[in-house]
């Protein structure tokens, strides 16, 4: 199932307000405790379900064929309908964005190297999407479509960093 990123938005809201009357709940002192413990319940419930749907769920990029770029997550699996086919897409963990390429155009996900990388660092090539297919990248993409150009340089505490770019 792929969901927009203001779902997932959503659901971390609605864990942080629960969270936030909990917390306000113990404060307040009464004699029905058991709204307490009932709110703690809730609350240790939602956090782990809002963790495990960041964890498991994979990014997606969806380029539509009039170049709109709709950004979400993957949970599972999910067909999608690409071209004239369906392709069936599946979430490998939140470390992954899987890109649906719906245009007929090419398009590339480029490796930005800014700084020094530590020793062994592994910089994957670029990737060539083709055009109405899908791509699994592992990493983030920290920018999409030739108006999001990445900029010339970024600070980085640990000297380096590696970041991704999809283009086309």
């Amino acid at each position: 199932m792929i969901v927009g990123n203001m779902v997932v938005y959503a659901v971390i809201g609605v864990a942080v307000v629960v969270v936030g009357v909990t917390v306000g709940m113990f404060k307040q002192i009464s004699e029905h405790r058991w709204y307490h413990w009932t709110g703690v319940a809730l609350s240790v419930v939602l956090g782990a379900a809002t963790f495990v749907l960041l964890a498991v769920s994979s990014h997606v990029v969806r380029v539509s064929p009039d170049l709109e770029i709709n950004k979400g997550r993957l949970l599972g699996t999910a067909t999608v309908h690409v071209g004239d086919h369906d392709v069936e897409v599946t979430s490998h963990g939140s470390g992954v964005t899987v890109v649906i390429n719906e245009t007929a155009l090419p398009m590339r996900v480029e490796s930005l190297v800014y700084g020094e990388l530590r020793a062994g660092t592994f910089v994957p090539p670029d990737v060539a999407i083709p055009p109405k297919s899908t791509y699994s990248v592992h990493s983030s993409i920290s920018y999409v479509g030739p108006w999001d150009a990445p900029p010339d340089s970024v600070k980085s505490k640990s000297g380096g960093k590696l970041e991704f770019w999809l283009t086309w």
